[in-house]
């Protein structure tokens, strides 16, 4: 590598993936990654880094650290343009308890349920539509100590909530590699690329093999019975259960087109300021202001409504065709109008034909040199002219 960099001629373009790892700041030693960056012994510095992230502040933050860089600046992918493709999902389902209490089993129990409803439903839509199979994962994620008690209670829970669920079903994806027999339950070891394509494996069992980097979109549900308060790892984790199955939306079917996490041991108020991030666009850089228009909905806690079956079908029929509107925000800051303003109207269809500035039609002019408007409903609103 170093004899490359040093070539005449040639630039090496170092692209690094999941940039924000490797990326802690220690003034008593570095990371591989760091030694990749800015050289290490005889090793050359990276002559260009280029750094990808969903969370890029970590890189940012130490990247200024380093020596002899010149920082650009960032890149931000349009969430508006990433949520229209369907390659993420539409919602993300929180469920985090307020109350104090043991609810870990309680909300095991809750996701079993969930996948096996998600299950249902997958079946009904590529039948109908003749395609493959779906076969929906939960992601059950322990402590790293956990005692084999723990996890037999787990299992146990597991199957009795779904008893049918073959013995083959539950994986472990641990650090130590290995199969595990407890309590008379036999769960093998599966490497983490491995898994999208294990469809056998209904439900895995992880450390922190699926925090960072890991893609699965078949990942449907997540329980986690680790605690988490880091704003970063929140966001990894989230974006890890964000894809869709079949890279496209799923028109008419809120089910297949969220994700559902049960996080009993999460703080609660840093999951939801990214829970409030996510759903502006933004990242934990903090960005929100910078990405106005996402679309990604966090429900916390929601509360499933269903159809009366009682009610005349052309009611329904009636309400669909309703017009509906969204109420406006009653305090936006004025730039952040602007912005969403100019991602709307590349948008928007105009018209060729010159017709009359649109103050000259809707407005008069006043005795205050301002223009107010001749609607009645907003006589007391004033427009400012030139």
């Amino acid at each position: 590598m170093g004899n490359t960099i040093e070539q005449d001629g040639v630039t090496v373009y170092m692209f690094l993936d999941e940039a924000h790892r490797g990326m802690k700041h220690d003034t008593e030693r570095t990371t591989i990654v760091q030694r990749l960056i800015n050289g290490y012994r005889n090793a050359p510095a990276m002559p260009v880094v280029v750094g990808i992230s969903a969370t890029v502040e970590r890189f940012e933050e130490t990247i200024k650290l380093f020596p002899d860089r010149d920082k650009l600046s960032s890149v931000t992918v349009d969430p508006v343009k990433v949520q229209d493709s369907g390659l993420i999902k539409d919602a993300i389902v929180l469920h985090i308890p307020d109350e104090q209490g043991q609810f870990d089993m309680v909300l095991l129990r809750e996701g079993v349920k969930k996948l096996r409803a998600v299950t249902q439903e997958w079946d009904q839509y590529t039948g109908a539509e003749g395609t493959s199979p779906i076969h929906p994962l939960l992601v059950v994620q322990v402590p790293d100590k956990a005692t084999n008690d723990e996890l037999a209670t787990i299992l146990h829970t597991v199957y009795e909530a779904w008893p049918e669920l073959p013995d083959t079903a539950v994986a472990n994806v641990f650090g130590e590699h290995q199969g595990l027999q407890i309590a008379g339950y036999s769960v093998d070891y599966i490497s983490p690329q491995d898994v999208q394509d294990a469809h056998d494996v209904r439900v895995l069992l992880a450390k922190e093999a699926i925090s960072t980097g890991w893609d699965c979109p078949r990942a449907e549900v997540l329980v986690s019975f680790r605690p988490a308060a880091d704003q970063t790892h929140i966001t990894q984790l989230l974006g890890r259960l964000m894809r869709t199955p079949l890279a496209m939306r799923i028109p008419g079917n809120e089910p297949l087109n969220s994700v559902t996490c049960f996080l009993p041991f999460f703080e609660k108020d840093t999951a939801l300021k990214v829970a409030d991030r996510l759903m502006k666009g933004g990242t934990s850089k903090g960005d929100d202001e910078l990405n106005p228009g996402g679309q990604l909905q966090v429900l916390i806690e929601p509360v499933e409504v269903h159809r009366n079956q009682d009610v005349d079908e052309r009611v329904w029929d009636v309400m669909a065709s309703l017009p509906s509107q969204t109420i406006p925000q009653g305090k936006q800051r004025p730039i952040k109008r602007l912005q969403e303003l100019a991602q709307r109207l590349p948008r928007t269809a105009f018209s060729t034909t010159r017709t009359r500035p649109p103050w000259q039609r809707c407005a008069e002019p006043s005795m205050e040199g301002s223009f107010s408007t001749r609607t009645r409903s907003t006589q007391s609103a004033r427009i400012f002219g030139p």
